[in-house]
């Protein structure tokens, strides 16, 4: 009785479509880094609102922002990441002098674009 075997893939073609998924998840790395450096850019713009006495405080976008920026990374990251966005930052970021009733989203926004910087360095990284 003569056994059917089947042929095995042959090394290069193996190693062609490793390759290829290799390239597809750091492809896919980079474009959730590109949004969340969108998202820094939007913060910083937002502190840069909330430092400014004369300006009415932008509580309503800085919290659209905050939202929408926690969706992307449950979306794309996980829960996990959504924690991380929300931890306070140490006092090595320090506080400008922002008027008392602005401190708490100027802490709020800070905190926040920092986690994502540290979000974003971790994704430029290649994974391991």
């Amino acid at each position: 009785m003569q056994r059917s075997v089947r042929p095995r893939e042959p090394a290069d073609r193996h190693f062609a479509r490793r390759y290829n998924e290799c390239e597809q998840h750091q492809a896919d790395r980079n474009a959730v880094r590109e949004q969340i450096e969108t998202y820094i850019l939007e913060g910083r713009t937002l502190l840069g609102q909330i430092r400014d006495a004369q300006r009415e405080l932008p509580s309503r976008p800085a919290d659209e922002w905050a939202q929408r920026s926690e969706l992307y990374l449950r979306e794309r990251l996980g829960d996990r990441y959504v924690t991380r966005f929300r931890k306070d930052a140490n006092d090595l970021y320090g506080d400008t002098t922002i008027a008392g009733p602005r401190m708490g989203y100027w802490r709020a926004v800070r905190n926040r674009v920092v986690n994502l910087e540290l979000i974003a360095a971790e994704l430029t990284e290649p994974p391991s």
